[in-house]
């Protein structure tokens, strides 16, 4: 782990390895996944791991995410917003390899890369039923999804909801200690309770998976949860969550897939730390460069699927998430 002005000094150095908007623009206006690449090699995305067919653009975009996550474990000047950064992967890993246990079969390649624990402890830990050395919100997730199995009511949105709940208990204790973490993880649980409420119309559900410590609060959940759309808009008219649940709503009232309010929800982040970017004050050159990133290893999944699929530049365009504009 290193120290505050030298992590943020590695952090700064290397956004000009960003993409930007004027490389972004050059990989979607070349409709050539080829081409795509050939740019994406100008800031050593993948760190010169090639690929034999562009069908195989993960490769070469699991090579760049893994290169982020040793970035972060050799530079982050915070346990806590090492935590941050990384438990998400730890409890994608612990929900792929309950549902192996339970339903023996081979999910390795749904696997992400190790986050704080790595896989094979994670592995020996859930398959012996051993769990004392996993956070205690991951324990308890474990526990729970043991018991729905045992007592055959496990489904797969049950156990999901115990592993996205737990996440952002845990994710809760890092991010309260900073004010930036604290304003992305409340935008990220909004999103989480707008989300479910949305697609379960469900309160008896959500009373359960709701996620605390956001902006939206239980009476707010059963509004999106039981009210009528036009209700819901009057409700927010003011809110500063108004965009947010606006975007939603429609997306639900069509009975559309919510893929605007994901790409609202998504380019939080990104947006929020941009009313920053003059000032330098503790970690937060760090922390901006690392949602830089993120958001650019999303946009690059974007742009590739989109070239491979013969889509349209402007629609392609339409899908970006929030980024670095260089």
């Amino acid at each position: 782990m290193s120290n505050i002005p030298y992590a943020c000094g590695r952090a700064v150095s290397l956004e000009k390895n960003l993409l930007g908007t004027e490389r972004i623009n050059r990989m979607i206006d070349s409709g050539d996944p080829a081409e795509a690449v050939k740019i994406l090699s100008e800031v050593n995305f993948g760190g010169g791991v090639t690929v034999s067919s562009f069908i195989d653009y993960e490769k070469l975009i699991g090579a760049e995410e893994e290169l982020f996550v040793s970035f972060i474990r050799e530079n982050c000047p915070s346990k806590s917003l090492r935590a941050f950064l990384l438990k998400k992967n730890d409890y994608h890993n612990a929900e792929v390899l309950v549902r192996e246990k339970y339903l023996k079969t081979d999910l390795s390649h749904i696997l992400t890369h190790d986050g704080l624990i790595k896989k094979d402890a994670l592995k020996k830990g859930i398959m012996s039923d051993s769990y004392k050395d996993f956070p205690q919100e991951m324990q308890a997730a474990l526990t729970e999804s043991d018991r729905a199995f045992a007592t055959d009511t496990a489904t797969g949105s049950l156990i999901n909801m115990y592993f996205i709940r737990a996440y952002f208990n845990d994710l809760y204790s890092f991010a309260k200690k900073d004010r930036y973490l604290l304003a992305i993880y409340r935008a990220k649980a909004d999103a989480a309770n707008i989300t479910a409420a949305l697609r379960s119309r469900d309160i008896g559900y959500m009373e359960s998976a709701f996620i605390p410590h956001g902006n939206i609060n239980l009476k707010d959940v059963r509004l999106l949860c039981e009210g009528h759309f036009e209700d819901i808009r009057a409700a927010f008219r003011f809110s500063e969550l108004r965009d947010l649940i606006f975007s939603a709503v429609q997306c639900a009232e069509k009975d559309m897939p919510l893929t605007e309010f994901e790409k609202s929800a998504d380019g939080y982040a990104v947006s929020y730390l941009m009313r920053y970017k003059f000032q330098s004050g503790g970690m937060l050159p760090f922390i901006r460069y690392c949602f830089y990133k993120l958001a650019d290893i999303s946009n690059v999944r974007i742009i590739l699927a989109g070239l491979i699929n013969g889509e349209k530049s402007a629609d392609i365009k339409d899908r970006l998430r929030e980024h670095y504009a260089g």
